[in-house]
């Protein structure tokens, strides 16, 4: 029987199971949080308790190692930053058993960590922001003064900032402002770098998404715009869209992976800058995207891709995707629409547009709806204990 492993159960989760699950591939779903609800779906053939791969490491390679001999072989897929470290760090002992879709630690190192990736870009003639890694306190207060404002604080490791400050960057408008949030990251021992921030709306930003198999060729790629972000600018999408192949960021991104050696599923980030009409690079991701339902739509299943190269080692050959596709998570759309649709500029018109269109839900309902539901519930949760926390401080 053909099987997968899936780290990690939120909307990434739910759409690498159900790509997975299209493909009559059997699914073992691991959720690592409180809020995952992804094993939940029925798509998920077996399931587990929460198991973090961060926090008990030890404990899910034990689970892992002790696994049936059914699962003997079987596709080690990751779906956020945590489950990818934790494949490549752990790649040799998990690898004589499974297949892990993740490259050696040497390699993801230097991706995720943005501090790392942003020098190997500079190297290779890839456009960045204009960036600044100050490592104390003393060599920001002589940078202070020559910054632009507004900017960021960028972290090197996402994935370590985001339980922190339940955000992607900080915004800081001033000097000021600059200090106190710097020495606030730095207290909880957190790496950042200072980053303009490049002007346009969300729609200014652009993924080129691709699987590279073992002998460096490009099996699948699709061109992605991102439309709307929760929370606007610095947030998760809300509303993408499959567009026409933008070859600029494919000459990129193609450009920067080939630097890596880099092998499998990668997801490349640029924002296009009008002040000089160049795409700068955002970020790297190196597990399976939160769209994963509109690239299934647009007629490319990644999983299964990686699953045919991986433990079949068949080779497809590049196939054209369908353009004008759009992905929409209806709950944080609908939310950033009452919250700040002032704020976004955008007419009625534009919101509805997505909606009128071809079309895929984050959260699929009427044929799995049990994966909504918690959802739905673990939202309210989050916001309760988040008004909770506000009443008390």
């Amino acid at each position: 029987m053909k099987r997968a492993i899936v780290l990690g159960c939120r909307d990434i989760g739910l759409g690498v199971i159900r790509a997975l699950a299209a493909k009559d591939i059997s699914v073992m779903a691991i959720p690592d949080g409180i809020y995952d609800f992804a094993h939940f779906s029925r798509f998920s053939a077996t399931k587990t308790k929460k198991i973090s791969p961060d926090e008990e490491g030890a404990k899910l390679l034990d689970l892992l190692c002790n696994l049936d001999k059914d699962w003997d072989k079987a596709l080690l897929l990751p779906t956020n930053d945590i489950s990818a470290i934790f494949i490549s760090r752990n790649r040799t002992i998990l690898a004589s058993r499974f297949i892990p879709a993740v490259q050696e630690w040497d390699t993801i190192s230097r991706i995720i960590n943005k501090g790392l990736l942003y020098q190997e870009a500079q190297q290779a003639g890839v456009p960045l922001p204009r960036v600044f890694s100050p490592d104390s306190v003393e060599s920001l207060m002589q940078e202070k003064d020559e910054l632009t404002y507004p900017c960021i604080l960028k972290p090197h490791e996402t994935h370590r900032f985001f339980p922190v400050f339940q955000k992607k960057s900080l915004v800081v408008r001033n000097p000021r402002e600059l200090i106190e949030k710097f020495t606030l990251v730095r207290n909880n021992n957190l790496s950042v770098m200072v980053s303009e921030i490049i002007p346009g709306t969300d729609d200014h930003l652009y993924n080129y998404l691709s699987y590279i198999d073992c002998n460096g060729l490009v099996l699948a790629e699709v061109s992605m715009q991102k439309m709307r972000q929760h929370p606007p600018g610095f947030g998760m999408a809300r509303v993408s869209r499959t567009v026409p192949m933008n070859q600029e960021i494919k000459r990129l991104a193609l450009k920067l992976l080939k630097r890596f050696s880099y092998r499998g599923f990668s997801s490349v980030e640029f924002k296009f800058d009008e002040r000089d009409n160049t795409f700068k690079l955002m970020e790297i991701n190196v597990r399976s995207e939160l769209q994963e339902r509109l690239f299934l739509a647009a007629g490319i299943n990644f999983p299964y891709i990686t699953y045919l190269d991986l433990v079949e080692g068949t080779k497809r050959v590049l196939e054209n995707y369908q353009t004008g596709v759009y992905w929409i998570d209806l709950i944080r759309d609908l939310h950033a629409f009452i919250k700040w649709r002032k704020r976004e500029n955008w007419t009625y018109s534009d919101y509805l547009t997505p909606y009128l269109r071809r079309k895929v839900f984050c959260t699929p309902f009427f044929d799995d709806p049990v994966p909504f539901a918690a959802k739905i519930l673990i939202l309210i949760r989050q916001k309760l204990e988040a008004n909770l926390g506000l009443n008390r401080s």
